[in-house]
């Protein structure tokens, strides 16, 4: 995961990931498949990590900024882990799927099921009324884009934190709270 994380799927070469694992082909495919089946079980694990831990920080608290915030927390956690040769890593779904997208109609669809996943997690969070949820829950997820970009280019979290602060308080005022 970590590979594909820092140089794309296209980037890591089979025997990148076999020196990584320690396994040799013939055993890496046994066990895990193709490069495209190691990438995909390696975003499905990155995508349950990330909704685990925000679950785990987040179910006790009503829907509104405050647990909007927190999610966006805990992403700029995970996005400024340093990884090799970065500053921060920023989020493993948007650095890799758009890169190979436009190519590929297997991680266009996943693409697509990922920012749809977060505009729903944000919406539903944020506890907004019906008609806003789509739109909100999207800008919301555009929010997280920006400080997985910013993370990877090397912003401090304390950066990331002010910024999100400043979209949520935009996007969700006090006010939308309670439609």
């Amino acid at each position: 995961m970590k590979l594909f994380w820092d140089q794309g799927y296209s980037a890591t070469s089979l025997d990148q990931i076999c020196e990584a694992t320690g396994l040799n082909r013939p055993s890496l495919y046994r066990a895990f498949g193709d490069k495209k089946q190691i990438y995909f079980k390696a975003l499905r694990h990155y995508s349950e990590d990330a909704y685990r831990r925000v679950k785990a920080r987040v179910s006790d608290m009503p829907p509104g900024r405050e647990r909007v915030l927190a999610v966006l927390d805990i992403m700029i956690d995970i996005y400024t882990q340093p990884g090799t040769n970065l500053i921060g890593r920023g989020c493993f779904n948007l650095n890799t799927l758009p890169a190979e997208a436009g190519n590929d109609p297997e991680f266009r669809e996943e693409m697509q099921k990922q920012l749809d996943w977060m505009a729903r997690g944000f919406a539903n969070s944020a506890g907004v009324g019906d008609q806003k949820v789509e739109e909100l829950g999207k800008l919301l997820a555009m929010t997280q884009l920006g400080l997985s970009t910013l993370a990877r280019a090397g912003m401090p979290p304390d950066e990331l934190r002010s910024i999100a602060k400043a979209n949520v308080e935009r996007l969700l005022p006090p006010e939308a709270e309670q439609e």
